[in-house]
């Protein structure tokens, strides 16, 4: 059971991520991004590979938030003094490039098959009574916290 509710944290955790990012971009931005699951691609490769040689978890998240990062930067670069239309079409086109490396180098990826059995965070964490507790109530703070901030977001486009 407590497997699974560390698959579960951690995957609320990274899609609700990859929300934010996108609606920083569309929302707020007004940019037309199509290469946003490339540069997640391109994190979480890195940090899985650094993983699994060895590398300390937080090195490994730190080393896949820095590539991804440079990843952006280099094509917000080149695209950056263009319009809006260009950005769309040079990120479709990186995140087909990154999809069909993803898919043929298998020496890097393992091919379609993914990368597997690769170590999980916090895999062996076995809280007691209190740190559940907190942990329970840090997300639920967090549920109620993202509920008022969806009211008040709510509340201000009907105004």
């Amino acid at each position: 059971m407590v497997g699974y509710l560390v698959f579960l944290t951690i995957y609320v955790g990274l899609y609700s991520l990859f929300a934010l990012g996108l609606n920083l971009q569309w929302g707020y931005g007004g940019l037309i991004n199509f290469g946003h699951v490339a540069f997640m691609t391109v994190g979480a490769y890195t940090t899985v590979l650094l993983s699994s040689q060895g590398v300390p978890l937080v090195l490994a998240i730190i080393a896949g938030i820095a590539i991804a990062a440079l990843l952006g930067l280099l094509i917000g670069m080149s695209t950056l003094r263009l319009r809006e239309d260009y950005l769309a079409i040079v990120t479709i086109g990186v995140s087909e490039l990154l999809r069909l490396i993803a898919l043929n180098e298998e020496w890097l990826t393992k091919g379609s098959f993914g990368i597997q059995r690769f170590p999980l965070p916090l895999d062996r964490f076995e809280p007691n009574l209190w740190q559940k507790y907190l942990l329970i109530g840090v997300l639920t703070f967090l549920a109620i916290f993202a509920a008022w901030q969806l009211w008040i977001g709510v509340r201000a486009q009907w105004r």
